[in-house]
């Protein structure tokens, strides 16, 4: 059976040297979301990775963040349409700020937008000269990641407010940012990838995207993804702007991505997309990317995993009960009608679903672009098998994927425990391999005959080494799992894998 494996994005403080055109890896890139802290900060223009808008007093006494954000007038793109402003219901006049990422290289930057106002910059960040349009910045880094830079919108004319604001590097002044956004030691490290996982850079986990009309344009301030629970069951329900933010990077700059590196792209649908929003996803995707490149499609991600909003939706998700009970599955507990069951059947009827109407646009040739995966539980075969059975009986698909990581169970952290800081790195990996031999083979195994079962592609969505200190504790042995991960055994592990 055909594998492919992606596996999680790990970045270096400092940039790899550049791959030869010639090397290509058996093997997919997951993509690290986009956030001012992460290393593998991807985009030449530093809004792109901004922060949600925080505010402070405009009267120059203020607290960090007094909060203020939702209650700020907001253009289609997220910029606020007048700074300083007067929250809704009234109060003190606040500015708008955001925090910057603070992982590119110390030195001069240039600020330019569109419309009447003037900027400011703080922490990290020195403003050097301004004029109508543009200005002159310094930032130091010291801590990549934990520094801040901070850029403010000090004033912004209501009838002709800042926009289309960028940051970036002096040196790169020049850069067409619509045709190349991207770095290029980026560019780099992602050269060898055949195959791109957009789930963290689509904000997959936890999204709120669900019409067409929300979803994140190119033009957006920012590509970070907001997410958090649509309807408010389990926390704050989220505010217009998060639900204009949410999406994450847009799907242009993903197709650009992809063509320009000549990656398939594995894509990821918002679990609350609805069936309009995954059929312009499909028509967008089918004519943006190249015709030699394939989609993986995917629906959500890890659907069955509680610590979710995702998996909690699934369960009380009409369409999805009512489509499993169509198709003769039990949705609901006979004993309490209103206790939901049946989970991997509602996750069958929803890649059914997903998969459906994109099937429906790559038609004719185009079908062959068109990857269908069963994402599963890699140690629940019940549940891969009840999930696989229905997407089987009711249109199919492609291929079969269960992550690939291998950690410590139980006698590992009891054995860790017991040890405390004379653990060795060495000990960690006798355990890593003794984990491999007795769970992660069998579990490969029984996914791997599942998938011979149906006819299917064995894939996987990611993979790798999970060694943590239990419950994600400070522990006495914590430095012998830091050393693990430098071990020269680990290669083998990997292969093992």
């Amino acid at each position: 059976m055909p594998l492919l494996a992606l596996t999680l994005l790990a970045c270096a403080p400092k940039p790899q040297a550049p791959v030869p055109k010639t090397v290509q890896l058996p093997i997919g890139m997951n993509l690290a979301g986009i956030a001012d802290w992460e290393r593998g900060f991807p985009f030449r223009n530093l809004m792109w990775g901004s922060r949600k808008w925080l505010t402070r007093n405009a009267t120059g006494e203020s607290p960090w963040d007094t909060g203020k954000a939702d209650q700020m007038p907001v253009d289609k793109d997220g910029y606020p349409i007048q700074a300083p402003f007067v929250p809704t219901g009234g109060g003190v006049p606040q500015v708008p700020f955001t925090i910057l990422p603070s992982v590119r290289p110390t030195g001069r930057y240039l600020v330019r937008w569109k419309g009447d106002g003037q900027i400011d910059v703080g922490l990290a960040a020195k403003l050097v000269r301004q004029s109508p349009g543009q200005a002159t910045i310094d930032i130091t880094i010291n801590k990549p990641g934990e520094d801040v830079v901070t850029l403010s919108l000090v004033r912004s004319n209501k009838a002709n407010p800042i926009r289309d604001l960028t940051v970036v590097s002096e040196k790169e002044a020049t850069v067409d940012l619509a045709k190349d956004p991207f770095l290029p030691e980026f560019l780099s490290f992602v050269k060898p990838f055949p195959v791109l996982r957009f789930m963290d850079w689509s904000g997959t986990n936890n999204s709120i995207q669900r019409h067409i009309a929300d979803r994140k344009r190119p033009t957006a301030y920012t590509m970070i993804a907001t997410g958090g629970d649509f309807d408010g069951t389990y926390g704050p329900k989220p505010s217009p702007l998060d639900f204009q933010l949410s999406g994450g990077v847009a799907w242009e700059v993903i197709a650009n991505l992809c063509n320009r590196n000549r990656s398939d792209a594995w894509l990821c649908v918002a679990h609350r997309a609805d069936d309009e929003y995954i059929r312009e996803m499909a028509r967008f995707f089918k004519t943006h990317l190249n015709p030699g490149r394939k989609v993986y499609l995917e629906f959500s991600n890890e659907i069955w995993n509680w610590q979710f909003a995702q998996a909690q939706w699934m369960l009380r998700d009409k369409a999805a009960s009512d489509g499993a009970a169509a198709w003769g599955y039990q949705t609901w507990e006979k004993e309490d009608p209103k206790k939901p069951t049946g989970h991997p059947e509602r996750i069958g009827w929803l890649f059914r679903r997903c998969f459906g109407i994109w099937e429906k646009e790559f038609t004719g040739a185009d079908r062959k672009r068109l990857v269908r995966v069963i994402t599963t539980q890699h140690s629940w075969l019940d549940v891969a098998e009840r999930t696989t059975g229905v997407v089987m009986k009711h249109g199919g698909a492609d291929a079969i994927s269960p992550g690939g990581y291998f950690g410590p169970d139980g006698v590992a952290y009891k054995a860790w425990d017991a040890a405390g800081p004379s653990l060795t790195a060495d000990r960690v990996m006798d355990d890593m391999f003794r984990v491999l031999e007795a769970n992660t083979k069998p579990w490969t195994e029984d996914i791997g005959r599942l998938a011979k079962q149906h006819k299917l592609r064995f894939l996987v969505y990611e993979g790798g080494q999970h060694i943590q200190p239990e419950g994600q504790q400070e522990k006495s042995y914590n430095p012998a799992l830091g050393a693990a991960q430098f071990s020269p055994r680990m290669e083998q592990a990997y292969l093992r894998n």
